[in-house]
């Protein structure tokens, strides 16, 4: 059963020109489909289950209320709705420790139960900052508000009747709502330098046919960068028999779907090191340069001490 604690409420401010109370019916159905997202993605990476009513818009330039029901009572409820507020206002940054600081001002937490939730805080901050999904709903609800040219400006407010909860955001100008809104669904590459990968289906000849693999237990298709390597597969030197793998740099390509979610969108082998056929290993010349330039990192020389005597 899902209850009302406090009278829980965030509302989302719409400042718009002139103080006029009406906004685009489509931008504000998206921005609020967004925000919704946003409290969803956010309430099960802690663990919590609430739902979220709405209530009707209001003047102001326009105000749209949602109000949280909590399943079971907690001392995390007004932290949850304080870090929801700042997260969606701008994700990783020191307005989180402004609201930490806020919600220790609720005099009804023992000391014990604060020192509690910083340390929650704290291991659950990296996991926020990494967070796509979050940051695509953020960029999703900031898109559509950019679509309606009278909305000058957002913020954000929560209340409860705990008054010492109760506080609104710093307004986002709508010249500033380019810097919430991914430019690409594109991610930075993910490198692993030492990635088993088992061959499924080699490719032995020259054409440009993808090789068949699977890493970390998924089935995926790439192509192989390493020519050396190549060459020597071609000419028969490297013959691939049931359950090899290979020891590679394996670059990942990954891009974030609608839903936040990673997407794997391509697999690129840079550099092969090893073939492993059960315990037997076969070193390859990309591998002996890379274990070469370990050996040469780790090694003292002339140059090593200077630093020390002088």
């Amino acid at each position: 059963m899902f209850v009302d604690i406090d009278n829980d409420a965030i509302s989302i401010h719409f400042e718009t020109d002139n103080d006029q109370h009406f906004i685009d019916a489509f931008v504000e159905a998206s921005c609020s489909t967004a925000f919704l997202e946003f409290a969803r993605h956010l309430a099960k990476i802690y663990n919590c289950e609430i739902k979220v009513e709405t209530a009707v818009l209001r003047e102001g330039s326009v105000i749209k209320d949602f109000k949280i029901l909590w399943k079971e009572k907690s001392v995390r409820k007004t932290f949850y709705a304080t870090l929801l507020t700042l997260l969606f206002y701008n994700p990783c940054n020191h307005l989180l420790e402004k609201g930490i600081d806020r919600l220790f001002e609720d005099t009804e937490l023992t000391e014990l139960q604060k020192e509690a939730l910083r340390l929650e805080i704290e291991q659950r901050k990296s996991e926020l900052e990494s967070c796509y999904s979050l940051v695509k709903k953020q960029s999703d609800f900031y898109k559509s508000a950019s679509k309606d040219e009278s909305i000058e400006g957002i913020s954000l407010s929560v209340s409860s009747n705990n008054s010492h909860s109760g506080f609104r955001t710093p307004t986002i100008k709508r010249s500033s709502f380019d810097e919430y809104i991914l430019d690409s669904n594109k991610l930075d590459p993910e490198i692993n330098d030492a990635a088993i990968v088992i061959i499924d289906s080699p490719v032995i000849s020259d054409k440009n046919y993808k090789w068949r693999g699977t890493y970390n237990g998924v089935p995926i298709s790439f192509n192989i960068q390493d020519s050396e390597f190549l060459v020597k597969v071609r000419a028969g030197i490297y013959v691939f028999k049931a359950g090899m793998a290979i020891k590679c740099q394996l670059k990942c390509n990954r891009s974030i779907n609608e839903n936040g979610d990673i997407i794997a969108s391509d697999y690129l082998v840079q550099e092969v090191y090893e073939l492993i056929s059960g315990v037997a290993i076969e070193i390859t010349s990309a591998g002996k340069r890379k274990e070469q330039k370990k050996v040469q990192d780790i090694s003292p020389n002339l140059f090593t001490y200077l630093d020390d005597k002088q």
